[in-house]
C-alpha cells in the first residue's frame, strides 16, 4: 500500500487547535490513575494535576497540549493562535510544573503513565524546544517544563534498565511507540543517557537468530525507516504517525524464539 500524501493545511490546523482548546481544561468526565492512602487523598483531577487535568485522562491532556504547540509552530498566524498562546502562557509555568512533579513524588506513582504518558510529555518538550528556537515566549514555556521532562526521561532510563524484552502489544504499553516519541526529545534536548538507553533497548532485537527471518527483516526495515524519519526536517505528523503504526505492527510480529525453545527443552512449555 502506498503512503498517503495529505498535508496539514492552515485551516485544518486551526480546526484541530479549536478542538484541543475545547478539552484540555475540561476537568470532567475524567479517568484518574490514582492510588489513595487515606481520605485526604480523595481529590479531583485539577487538585492532583495543575496542568494536565483535562481531556478525560492525563496522557490525552498532554497530547492535547502537544497538538496546540505543533499547530502554533507550523501556523503562528492561524485564527486560534492568540488563544493558544494565552493558554500556554497561563498554564506552562514553573509553579504549575512543580505541582505536576509533586504528584510524581507521591507513593505508588512509579508506574504512573508508563510509558505512553511519559513519551507524550517528552514529545511535548521536543515541540516546545523546536518553537523556542525562534520564539522567546516559547523558550520560557520550555524552560518551565524542562524539569518535568528531565524527570520522566530518567524514569524512562530506569525502566529500560530492567526491561528484559520489548512490549509489542498494540496498546498504551507498546515499547516501540514510546521510544520513537522519546527519540524526538533526545534529538532536540541533549540527553545522552536517554539516547544510550534507547540504543541499548533497540539492541535487544538486534540478533536475527532470535526471530523468524521474514518477520525480523520487516522489523529491521521499519525501525531503520523510523530512525530516518525522526531526524528528517520536512517530516509531517501524518508521516510520523504512519511510520509509528508500521513499526508497531512489525514489532508485534516478532517472537523471541530462544525463550520458546528453552521452555520446551526444560519441560515448562510441554503438555
Amino acid at each position: 500500500m502506498g503512503r498517503m500524501n495529505h498535508r496539514l493545511t492552515a485551516e485544518t490546523a486551526n480546526r484541530f487547535a479549536d478542538i484541543a482548546l475545547g478539552h484540555v481544561r475540561r476537568e470532567y468526565p475524567h479517568k484518574l490513575d490514582h492510588v489513595m492512602e487515606g481520605p485526604e487523598d480523595v481529590l479531583g483531577p485539577r487538585a492532583l494535576h495543575p496542568i494536565f487535568y483535562g481531556s478525560f485522562d492525563w496522557h490525552s491532556c498532554v497530547h492535547g497540549y502537544w497538538l496546540l504547540m505543533r499547530t502554533l509552530r507550523l501556523y503562528p498566524d492561524m485564527p486560534s493562535a492568540a488563544r493558544v498562546t494565552a493558554l500556554l502562557d497561563e498554564m506552562l509555568t514553573e509553579e504549575k510544573v512543580a505541582g505536576e512533579l509533586a504528584y510524581l513524588d507521591r507513593a505508588y506513582t512509579g508506574g504512573f503513565e508508563r510509558p505512553y504518558g511519559w513519551a507524550w510529555l517528552l514529545r511535548l518538550q521536543a515541540e516546545l524546544r523546536a518553537l523556542a528556537s525562534t520564539d522567546p515566549q516559547a523558550a520560557r514555556w520550555a524552560d518551565a517544563c524542562a524539569p518535568l521532562a528531565s524527570h520522566l526521561a530518567q524514569r524512562m532510563i530506569d525502566y529500560l534498565e530492567i526491561a528484559d524484552f520489548p512490549i509489542r502489544t498494540g496498546t498504551h504499553f507498546n515499547s516501540a511507540f514510546a521510544l520513537i516519541m522519546a527519540w524526538c526529545y533526545v534529538n532536540t534536548d541533549t540527553h545522552p543517557a536517554l539516547r544510550k538507553a534507547i540504543d541499548r533497548y533497540a539492541g535487544l532485537s538486534g540478533d536475527a537468530a532470535r526471530y523468524d527471518t521474514v518477520d525480523f527483516g520487516v522489523f529491521q526495515r521499519e525501525l531503520a525507516a523510523a530512525r530516518v524519519l525522526v531526524d528528517a526536517d520536512g517530516a509531517t505528523q501524518l508521516d510520523v504517525d504512519n511510520q509509528t503504526r508500521s513499526l508497531t505492527l512489525a514489532a508485534n510480529q516478532l517472537v523471541p524464539l530462544p525463550r520458546l525453545c528453552a521452555r520446551t527443552e526444560d519441560g515448562a512449555g510441554s503438555e
